[in-house]
């Protein structure tokens, strides 16, 4: 599980995110942004969860564990 709180505040984080997914790409990934910069890079967060901000404890466990169950298989749900 990677959280990612640079968002896209520079071309570098964007690229970031970039990197990451090509170098994890099973592995979840959570990127915190607001909502219009997440409609704006969408095509960058395809496969990653969306935390939106501000960031708040809550936020960010329901957004780990949203990221976490997206990228298990239904049977493993169910063993939980």
């Amino acid at each position: 599980m990677i959280f990612n709180g640079f968002g896209f505040r520079t071309a570098e984080h964007g690229e970031i995110i970039d990197g990451l997914q090509g170098t994890y790409p099973d592995t979840p990934l959570a990127v915190e942004a607001t909502r219009p910069r997440a409609a704006h890079n969408a095509n960058r967060l395809e496969g990653c969860t969306l935390c939106p901000t501000p960031l708040t404890r809550r936020r960010l466990v329901e957004t780990v564990d949203r990221a976490w169950r997206s990228r298990q298989e239904p049977e493993d749900l169910i063993a939980e």
